[in-house]
This record gives C-alpha cells, sequence and structure tokens, in this order.
C-alpha cells in the first residue's frame, strides 16, 4: 500500500520512484473533484510504472475499489474506437460503407441487415439503446459485455436519420 498524502484515502498498489508524483495528482481527485473511487495504471515503454486503487466503489458501500473493480468507460472509448477503426478502414481491413452484418451475422436480426459500420461509429447513433432512446444504467453494463452483444444483435430497428 502507498502512503497516501490525504489521509482520508489510502491509496493501494505500487509507483516506481521516478513517478511518484503522480500518487499526488491521483489523490487530488478526490479532494479537488469528489472522486468516490478510481484506478490508474500508467505503462511506460512497455513496464507497468503506476498500478494505482482507491477509494470506494461506490458512494453507498464500503467497499473498496481496488484494481480489479469494473468500471464502466462510456464515452471514453469513443476516440480510441475511432482510432482504432479508422486504422483499420486504412489498412483495408474495416469496410466502413460494409454492413456490419459483415462481420457480426447476428446484428442483422430485426431490419438491421443494411446498417453501415460507420454508423456505428457516429457518436449520436441508438444502437445501444432502447428504440425509445433510453440508455440503460451503468449498472447493468459493468462485466456483462455478453449481454451487451446479446441485447445488440437481438435489438429491434435502430433509428437513424442520416
Amino acid at each position: 500500500m502507498q502512503p497516501a498524502r490525504n489521509a482520508n484515502i489510502p491509496v493501494a498498489g505500487h509507483v516506481e520512484p521516478q513517478f511518484a508524483a503522480v500518487v499526488d495528482a491521483f489523490v487530488a481527485g478526490f479532494d479537488r473533484h469528489d472522486e468516490v473511487g478510481a484506478a490508474l495504471a500508467v505503462y511506460h515503454r512497455g513496464e507497468l510504472v503506476v498500478d494505482l486503487a482507491a477509494g470506494r466503489r461506490d458512494r453507498n458501500s464500503d467497499a473498496p475499489y481496488t484494481r480489479d473493480t469494473l468500471q464502466p468507460v462510456f464515452s471514453a472509448t469513443k476516440g480510441i474506437t475511432a482510432l482504432a477503426a479508422n486504422m483499420l478502414a486504412d489498412s483495408r481491413q474495416l469496410d466502413l460503407d460494409a454492413a456490419v452484418a459483415s462481420y457480426w451475422p447476428e446484428f442483422a436480426r430485426h431490419g438491421k441487415s443494411e446498417i453501415p459500420v460507420r454508423w456505428l461509429l457516429d457518436p449520436i447513433n441508438r444502437a445501444c439503446s432502447d428504440l425509445t432512446g433510453r440508455y440503460p444504467s451503468s449498472n447493468c453494463w459493468t462485466g456483462r459485455w455478453s449481454w451487451v452483444v446479446r441485447q445488440g444483435s437481438g435489438q429491434g430497428g435502430v433509428e437513424c436519420s442520416m
């Protein structure tokens, strides 16, 4: 366990000495931004140099937030997904105009056979919402990737105004 700069927040994990200032920045998130729980891993030149966790799993629990706590990240993945998809498209491994069903056949159910890959990359798509536009709470997504896949392949038509 790392000694916390803020005595109220025990920080677990490991930090290489040259990255010790990261602990202060990590703890500052709790002090300045009312963070409840968080984990941080930093790799430098292929080596894990920071591996921290602190706080509670949620506001209503005393369960600790550990380095293994599952955390929904939602919008944080949009940038890296767009980058990866465009790199694949640039190398001709992904066709943005191809039907999603050409890569994921089950997605074609309920009239979705013609939806192109590029629509799933659009930040305002409704592929992960129900037909009323409501999105599930973060609690139902956490650690349930197989559920997300079943929902995406079994969901009815997707409304798009392209």
